[in-house]
């Protein structure tokens, strides 16, 4: 006997099997855990490097290079992105997906380090941090009025930040 022979001659059957599977459904659906916000790290790791009165020619030349020169031998590197302003240097690495993120910020400490001793004497030692994705803000609210700064901080702190 086929499934829709026996739905036709057993329906009562056919009724109540159909309405075990909803209840199955709707039970499962109300025990599924999902996480609204997911932690997702991305394997990235910053180098930031200040070096006080250097033009942004100076500090890719004398310091971008140097470090994107000794990072660029470490394995798992997806790309590397990198700008130079006045007297800053921003170096990020990003890394496959496969790769672990703590693995890859101890390789570029360590690379960082070889570094050191061919940056300018008066460079201040590179800041090496990984880059979390949940620490970034999600939403910049900027509040003006009639009131002074201390009210509408309070104003914030107390109204805004709770809704």
């Amino acid at each position: 006997m086929t499934i829709p022979e026996l739905s036709i001659k057993r329906h009562i059957l056919a009724f109540m099997l159909s309405a075990l599977i909803v209840l199955f459904g709707l039970i499962a659906y109300q025990r599924i855990g999902v996480d609204r916000y997911p932690q997702i790290q991305f394997p990235a790791v910053s180098i930031l490097t200040n070096l006080q009165g250097a033009n942004p020619e100076v500090m890719d030349a004398a310091v971008t290079n140097v470090i994107e020169t000794m990072v660029n031998s470490i394995p798992g590197i997806e790309r590397i992105e990198s700008s130079s302003r006045p007297g800053v240097s921003m170096v990020i690495i990003i890394f496959e997906l496969g790769k672990d993120v703590d693995v890859a910020f101890n390789e570029v400490q360590a690379k960082v380090n070889q570094a050191i001793a061919q940056l300018p004497d008066d460079a201040d030692y590179p800041v090496v941090a990984k880059l979390e994705t949940g620490a970034q803000p999600i939403l910049w609210l900027d509040l003006s009025g009639d009131r002074t700064m201390t009210q509408l901080s309070r104003y914030a702190r107390t109204v805004l930040k709770k809704r």
